[in-house]
């Protein structure tokens, strides 16, 4: 389980992303953080964290081919409530949500939790951070 104490950069997207309405948003992203609601995974504890649990790219088809996490599925934030009996098999495991910056896959882990996920961690920064963070470590495409 990801330290409590780091910064969530996802968080901070928010605002970025959608004006006045991110205030609103990042104020209930905040809070289910402050409350434990929402748990959160970081790019620099990459691969020793997602052993043994899955990760899920929720970005559009498009970016998921410019390169993702190697091993990712992928399952885009649109088509994702309608394709959640797709992904009953992981509801024992950790699911390692991400997408771009954070804010679909804080929104995709909010939907499996709510459809009865028990351990779903959201990449804070998404795959923009990750990235940065392992810049030797190609994407697969």
């Amino acid at each position: 389980m990801p330290p409590p104490c780091r910064p969530p950069i996802a968080v901070y997207s928010f605002i970025i992303s959608f004006g006045r309405f991110g205030r609103r948003l990042n104020h209930f992203a905040g809070t289910n953080l402050l409350e434990g609601i929402v748990d959160f995974w970081y790019a620099e504890d990459y691969p020793e964290v997602t052993a043994g649990g899955a990760i899920l790219d929720v970005r559009t088809w498009f970016e998921f081919q410019d390169g993702h996490i190697p091993g990712a599925v992928h399952l885009p934030l649109h088509q994702l409530r309608r394709r959640l009996a797709e992904l009953e098999e992981l509801k024992g495991r950790p699911v390692y949500v991400y997408c771009l910056s954070g804010v679909r896959s804080y929104i995709a882990g909010r939907m499996l939790m709510q459809s009865g996920f028990k351990q779903v961690f959201n990449l804070s920064g998404g795959i923009l951070t990750f990235h940065s963070t392992h810049p030797a470590l190609p994407l697969e495409k």
